[in-house]
């Protein structure tokens, strides 16, 4: 059982915890499958059109969503200026330059980038992770440097805060956000909308989609149940883990509930004979179940190690997760013994009730 809890417990910390990032109301379309020199023009035409309905209130392209892996690495990023010469691995995002302004990424330091600023087609934005892994003593002194991958130089204008861009099971990576090249067709455009008027708002952006990507499939989604989807798994496993626990339990009621009719079947002449000298019923209660919680308490001395390794092995594979309180074993552990004392005390008091004259006679 407190296997169970812990896992629920899990779970429950994974879906409330704050991804760094606004992924409500934000309508998911995926880009169309474009690469001649149309693109450019269509897909300026297509954010300026949706960007005039009054139920929207921003769209931006990229190259990937919250939910899902970045999908590009850049080996070999340097730092430019540095004394000692070093390059990282990150992952880079592309996207237009009201990706991080749009999902509420948190700066620590500087700006977001701008489109009206044609400088910053050569800026990019780090994460706190990347401003460590560049060796910068502190979000700040990363405004202002260059630096270089794939045969480009871009400066670094603004630094966010950590966040999940897949599930909070995994660690935060060093991120590069930079800007979507002009010709490049994103792969998914993000729609910002209010709570209003949500189908006639589907309907409005089907309609603009089909006239500027003619031809184009129209596939949407909203982020927040695209995101979530991310712990339908561990939600099953919690399923089927909490109902094998369940089943163990009461398998294990029903061997105590046996055990326990053999035991007083045993010594019904004993208990018979107590009676018949003046012991009350309460105190024969307390002799049948006496024995049988001195088992529970064993067997608890035992289970109770064995589910903390156990349980703390499967945490490892999350990289943010709860704490093993030993309140959750504690909390159990009177939930079994509470268990054991009904399935026991049910059966001990109807044995102290019954008729000591009848139990001897039959002897």
């Amino acid at each position: 059982s407190a296997s169970t809890l812990l896992v629920y417990k899990q779970l429950r910390f994974m879906q409330n915890t704050r991804l760094g990032i606004d992924i409500d109301q934000k309508l998911i379309l995926k880009g169309p499958n474009l690469s001649d020199s149309t693109i450019t023009n269509k897909k300026e035409v297509f954010k300026q059109q949706i960007g005039q309905l009054q139920t929207v209130k921003g769209v931006v392209g990229s190259s990937s969503i919250p939910g899902q892996a970045f999908g590009w690495t850049a080996g070999g990023v340097t730092r430019l200026g540095y004394s000692e010469e070093f390059s990282e691995s990150f992952h880079v995002m592309a996207a237009d330059e009201e990706y991080a302004a749009m999902y509420e990424a948190e700066l620590v330091a500087g700006r977001y980038m701008n489109e009206e600023m044609t400088s910053d087609m050569a800026s990019c934005i780090l994460n706190e992770k990347g401003v460590r892994l560049l060796r910068f003593n502190d979000p700040q002194e990363a405004i202002g440097a260059q630096i270089e991958f794939w045969g480009d130089r871009f400066k670094i204008v603004g630094v966010v805060k950590d966040f999940h861009q897949e599930s909070p099971k995994d660690v935060v990576e060093p991120l590069i956000l930079g800007p979507l090249p002009d010709r490049a067709s994103p792969d998914f455009y993000s729609i910002d909308l209010s709570t209003a008027n949500l189908e006639s708002t589907i309907a409005s952006v089907e309609s603009i989609w089909k006239t500027v990507f003619a031809g184009e499939p129209f596939e949407y989604f909203f982020l927040d149940d695209h995101f979530n989807k991310q712990f339908e798994s561990d939600k099953r496993f919690a399923k089927v883990f909490s109902i094998f626990s369940g089943l163990a339990i009461f398998i294990s009621c029903l061997g105590l509930f046996a055990l326990v009719t053999y035991v007083i079947e045993r010594k019904r002449k004993d208990l018979s004979i107590h009676k018949v000298l003046g012991a009350s019923p309460s105190e024969l209660v307390q002799l049948i179940i006496r024995d049988f919680i001195r088992l529970v308490i064993v067997a608890l001395v035992f289970a109770v190690p064995l589910a903390y390794y156990f349980m703390k092995n499967w945490l490892q594979d999350f990289a943010f997760h709860v704490e093993i309180g030993w309140a959750i074993f504690a909390i159990s552990s009177i939930i079994i013994l509470l268990i054991s004392l009904l399935t026991v005390g049910a059966q001990s008091i109807r044995a102290a009730l019954e008729n000591p004259v009848k139990s001897l006679r039959n002897e």
